[in-house]
């Protein structure tokens, strides 16, 4: 599905995830992980270690539903999840021996969200690197299991109530409402009606910015399977993802 052509004035945005898992690297020791950073480092020079994400399939029983698979147990401690970030802190690549990140996030009131077609094709230049190093050393090939797009957006209390699904909370005047966090997952389906992936909501409110003003985060991810393990079915899967994120942006905030 190609990716929908909607500009907005001022998106609000705080930060874009495009993500992929992959079967587990085993030949991955900690003395590859400078290599790794080598790759980038002329770009992403700043460096923090931080926990590894466990692993994270979207899985679906007969009738749709989630569905919990097995983990592998490994009896050695985990490698640490390394951050690799540019000198603004816009731009993050993380990595750990199934996962492979690329954010975007704003910094400051005066960063301009770039848009996901520009910032698209950085993930891609990105990962590519790390499979590139993959392959020849460890002469492999890496094998996509799971991609994630992610849209972080603050919004304001205006903003906020036009949400027609939860008009009727916030417009309850005898409610004294001091936070909310919801989370609803959506399952998407294929063609042939078959369970691949899900979009996930996440609202919480309130949240506190500089400005003081009362915000809200509105998280919406779609998590799942590409059709292949290549580049190439990564990229459908993410425009796929992204044209359906916004969709339901435009549905929530008209």
């Amino acid at each position: 599905m190609p990716s929908q052509k909607v500009k907005f004035t001022n998106p609000p945005v705080d930060e874009l995830v495009l993500g992929v898992q992959f079967d587990t690297i085993e030949c991955l020791q900690t003395i590859h992980l400078h290599q790794i950073w080598e790759l980038y480092k002329s770009e992403f020079p700043n460096v923090q270690e931080m926990p590894p994400l466990t692993p994270r399939f979207e899985t679906f029983d007969d009738a749709g539903r989630d569905s919990v698979s097995e983990m592998e147990v490994n009896p050695l401690p985990p490698l640490r999840r390394l951050w690799f970030s540019s000198d603004d802190e816009q731009h993050l690549v993380q990595f750990q021996h199934d996962r492979f990140i690329f954010n975007w996030r704003k910094r400051h009131d005066q960063n301009v969200y770039p848009s996901f077609d520009i910032l698209l094709p950085i993930f891609e230049r990105e990962f590519q690197r790390l499979k590139d190093f993959v392959n020849k050393n460890f002469e492999i090939q890496l094998e996509i299991n799971q991609a994630e797009v992610a849209y972080i957006n603050i919004m304001q209390r205006s903003d906020f109530q036009k949400m027609s699904h939860f008009q009727l909370i916030i417009d309850d005047d005898s409610l004294e409402i001091e936070g909310m966090q919801l989370f609803v997952g959506e399952i998407l389906r294929d063609d042939s009606d078959k369970p691949f992936a899900r979009l996930i909501y996440e609202m919480q409110s309130p949240i506190k910015q500089d400005s003081g003003t009362p915000s809200h985060r509105l998280g919406l991810t779609v998590r799942g399977g590409p059709a292949g393990t290549d580049l190439s079915s990564v990229r459908a899967f993410m425009e796929m993802a992204h044209s359906r994120i916004i969709s339901q942006f435009l549905k929530l905030t008209s």
